[in-house]
């Protein structure tokens, strides 16, 4: 007897390939590559967030949709250097894990 697929046993996996195609689908659709780093680095304050956030409860679940999202972004990123932007990307990560972890906001 076959078992059937349960989202709520793979929504790691699920959104992981969703955050793929849309980080994808949004450099993709940028045409310049100062908007792209921009949005890169902006990207990679959420996701920070996000990580401080959920650190406690599921850290390495955010950490792979994380990934998963910059994969996306950088394989769909024609117009910009794909090393900028992951670099930026993680920098705005880092920043944003670090001034929430010194209270800053």
């Amino acid at each position: 007897m076959k078992k059937k697929a349960d989202l709520f046993t793979f929504w790691v996996e699920a959104f992981f390939v969703l955050l793929l195609v849309i980080g994808f689908t949004t450099a993709a659709i940028i045409q310049s590559p100062l908007l792209s780093y921009i949005v890169a680095f902006l990207s990679g304050l959420l996701f920070g967030k996000l990580i401080y956030h959920k650190k406690k409860d599921a850290f390495a679940h955010y950490a792979l949709l994380t990934i998963g999202f910059i994969i996306g972004y950088t394989i769909g990123n024609a117009v910009g250097s794909r090393l900028w932007t992951f670099i930026l990307f993680f920098i705005g990560v880092l920043v944003s894990y670090y001034a929430h972890e010194n209270e800053w906001f």
